[in-house]
């Protein structure tokens, strides 16, 4: 499955474009499982797996509406991001991020990249 181009009401980003955005300290969340979490993950995102704690309260406890936030996963192959961010629009999330190219793309553009939780 391919994940959709763009989600209503957010803006998608390539990864330049979220590089961009990580070098003005923007938040970004890491849709996948701790374990993939741990064996690497851009640098200073936050895991919250989308199968697991992902929902408004812990949205809403992590992140500001007014802030700007990026959603990722394992790239144009995975719905995490996609769906993360349709619900995070419709919880009223404003400068919504889909970084539909996901961790693929920034490995392959050899931006930060850590392992460990």
């Amino acid at each position: 499955m391919i994940s959709p181009e763009h989600v209503e009401g957010a803006e998608t980003i390539n990864a330049a474009q979220a590089k961009a955005l990580f070098d003005q300290g923007a938040v970004f969340i890491d849709l996948r499982p701790q374990e993939d979490f741990a064996k690497g993950h851009i640098a200073a995102a936050i895991n919250i797996n989308i199968a697991g704690a992902f929902n408004r309260n812990m949205i809403e406890k992590k992140i500001p509406k007014d802030q700007t936030v990026i959603f990722y996963c394992y790239g144009v192959h995975c719905l995490r991001s996609y769906t993360a961010c349709v619900r995070a629009v419709s919880w009223g999330y404003q400068k919504v991020k889909y970084f539909r190219d996901g961790l693929p793309a920034w490995i392959a553009a050899d931006y930060p990249v850590r392992s460990g939780i």
